[in-house]
């Protein structure tokens, strides 16, 4: 969705309180930032209509469909179960489909800068209109998975939009939540809104990247004079699968682990100024989900996990922490 978010990397001196001390240069509280990926919105709540029926009351998506097809007379075909999905899920039932609309609502409090576009799974079975109005599926290009369908959006509007997806649904169909990407801000009550100049340390999804998926790269800079020795990279504490280190904009290392702390970036470095950037990688958890799972992370998950109806769901998303919490520190140990 365009390039992502950049803004100028500024000095440490610049950025942080603590400059250059005894045991080095510290980055942080509050960088510059860039994301590797676009933001994205998730869409997982809709009203729907079967038919020429009434609309439905708002509902998760997973519920809606299983609403439809207890009403079409289908099996549930989220698992397996017995007989196993190969065997009757390509019978055409019904033979033509029957119609389907989904309505997704969300509301813009700042217009996003750029195209935003619809991430959809499975995006040729669809007919899509925006705010009443027809939008073109052309697919441009996936995101995560070859399935999951980038279509470009008309403008959005500030307040509230309404999108409408149709289709004429059939046995083999699955429906799946649906994405919004782009550059823009996420608030916590999942409203569009603009995005941060700085990115604190500290948990970024309440920062306006509540469903992010990619990786955020903290920007910086260091001074380099030969003569004081080598220097070291050293992380205080930290969410993320990886964090790769950038100098003067290519990577030169990885700290895969708290343990791993201490990455040599010397060989890097020339005399003078440096640009750094700590990249800190996400996974697609608080995008794929589960997200309403009121007991937070459990050691096992399958489709029972994004399906409660007892008091382990609530309405609220639980999100996995990501980003840098302490200071980052160069210097020689």
């Amino acid at each position: 969705a365009g390039e992502p978010a950049v803004a100028e990397p500024q000095p440490i001196r610049d950025i942080m309180r603590y400059g250059r001390g005894l045991r080095g240069t510290y980055l942080g509280p509050a960088c510059a930032f860039s994301r590797t990926d676009p933001n994205v919105l998730v869409l997982d709540a809709c009203r729907y209509r079967l038919r020429d029926g009434e609309w439905s009351e708002e509902m998760e998506v997973w519920r809606a469909q299983q609403a439809v097809r207890e009403a079409l007379g289908m099996r549930p075909v989220f698992y397996n179960g017995l007989p196993q999905r190969y065997g009757w899920a390509l019978e055409p039932h019904p033979a033509d489909g029957a119609p389907l609309t989904l309505r997704f609502s969300f509301a813009v409090d700042m217009m996003p800068a750029g195209t935003v576009y619809l991430l959809v799974e499975g995006a040729p079975w669809f007919s899509l209109r925006l705010n009443g109005r027809p939008v073109p599926t052309e697919v441009v290009g996936h995101y995560l998975d070859r399935a999951f369908h980038r279509v470009p959006l008309p403008a959005l509007r500030e307040g509230e939009n309404v999108l409408e997806l149709q289709c004429a649904y059939t046995n083999y169909m699955e429906l799946e939540d649906c994405f919004l990407l782009g550059d823009f801000g996420v608030t916590r009550d999942r409203r569009l809104t603009r995005e941060p100049a700085l990115l604190h340390f500290g948990d970024w999804t309440s920062q306006g990247y509540p469903h992010y998926a990619g990786g955020m790269i903290y920007h910086g800079g260091l001074e380099y004079d030969p003569a004081e020795g080598p220097v070291r990279v050293f992380l205080g504490e930290y969410e993320a699968v990886d964090v790769a280190v950038h100098v003067n904009g290519a990577v030169v290392g990885h700290i895969p682990w708290a343990a791993a702390n201490g990455l040599d970036i010397t060989p890097h470095l020339r005399t003078g100024h440096n640009d750094v950037g700590i990249e800190v990688v996400s996974s697609p958890r608080n995008m794929l989900g589960p997200l309403h799972l009121a007991t937070g992370r459990e050691p096992w998950t399958d489709w029972r996990s994004f399906r409660r109806t007892d008091e382990t769901f609530t309405p609220h998303d639980v999100l996995k922490a990501w980003g840098l919490f302490g200071q980052v520190r160069f210097g020689r140990g």
